[in-house]
């Protein structure tokens, strides 16, 4: 089985009050944003 490693920042540790970062964006938004790439992934095989 291969694996994928992935390597970033918690998305809790962001400030998202930074005007340089698109609004509405959320911790919450960008784990469930993760999630879903890796149920795609694991479909993938």
């Amino acid at each position: 089985m291969a694996r994928i490693l992935s390597v970033g920042q918690r998305p809790e540790t962001v400030d998202f009050s930074d005007p340089a970062l698109p609004s509405g964006f959320d911790a919450d938004k960008i784990n469930a944003g993760i999630a879903v790439a890796v149920a795609k992934i694991r479909e993938r095989g």
